[in-house]
Formats: C-alpha cells, sequence, structure tokens
C-alpha cells in the first residue's frame, strides 16, 4: 500500500463514516494535494528567478480520470483494489483541469480521443503510448526551450 492510499483509506475503526463524510474528507484531501503542488510550482520560479534556470511542470495522463478509456482502461480501472484512490486522482485531475500557469503543461486528457488501449497500469503506458507521450513532450520542449 502506498502512502497516499493508506491517507486516503479509511483505517478500519477510524476515520471512516457516513458516504458524504467520506466525500467531504476526499474533497479536502484532493485541495490540499492541488495546493501543495501548486506551491511547489511556486517555489520553484521563485528559484528559476533567482537562479536564473529554466524549468517545465507537466501534468502527466491517468487512466483514473481519462473520459474515453477503452474496454481494457476500463477494466484497469475498475479492478484496482484501491477504488478510494481511484475517487482521488478523479478529484485531483478535475481540480488541475482548469489551471494554466507558465511552464505549466497537463497532458492528462492527451488520449481522450484515442480508441486504442493505451495503459498498462495506473501510470505505466503501451509503447504506443509512450512515443505519444515523447511526441507530445518533444513539442513542448521545442516551445518552452526554443532559443
Amino acid at each position: 500500500m502506498t502512502d497516499l492510499s493508506r491517507v486516503v483509506r479509511p483505517q478500519p475503526g477510524g476515520q471512516g463514516g457516513s458516504p458524504q463524510e467520506e466525500e467531504k474528507r476526499l474533497n479536502r484531501l484532493a485541495d490540499a494535494i492541488v495546493q501543495d503542488y501548486l506551491r511547489n510550482i511556486e517555489v520553484v520560479q521563485r528559484l528559476a528567478q533567482a537562479y536564473g534556470f529554466k524549468y517545465l511542470f507537466v501534468w502527466q495522463p491517468s487512466p483514473c480520470p481519462s473520459k474515453s478509456l477503452t474496454a481494457e482502461g476500463k477494466n484497469l480501472v475498475e479492478a484496482w483494489e484501491e477504488q478510494e484512490m481511484v475517487k482521488m486522482y478523479r478529484l485531483v485531475y478535475d481540480r488541475m483541469r482548469p489551471v494554466r500557469l507558465n511552464h505549466f503543461h497537463n497532458i492528462a486528457d492527451m488520449f481522450d480521443q484515442k480508441t486504442e488501449s493505451v495503459f498498462i497500469s495506473w501510470a505505466h503506458l503501451t509503447e504506443k503510448g509512450n512515443a505519444w507521450v515523447a511526441e507530445r513532450l518533444c513539442k513542448i520542449f521545442q516551445q518552452e526551450f526554443a532559443e
């Protein structure tokens, strides 16, 4: 079990509650995750200003919030033992979708229009999926670091 899943998953005899309480708890946690990530971006922005380096943040694709999964992808998400984590991914990704910042690229939805399976786990892609991500990252790097 990952450290995050320990926080997300209600402990036996512990934090569990009504579905409404669980939803509130997951929403608070999702808000905290996004706030921490955005604060990290701010720290890097300030460091880059002070020390003169370039940076890039990329929000990666995940099967959990994907809008158009293949049957294989849906089975992958449904088979995930920690369904609280699936909910958490969806909440966090929904909150990150509207974020627009310099040097931040959200490519989470890049597979939404694809009709073939690209995920082989919650964080790993097929060879073709990796190739599509590499192509997208190359374009982003060319935009960000063109001189």
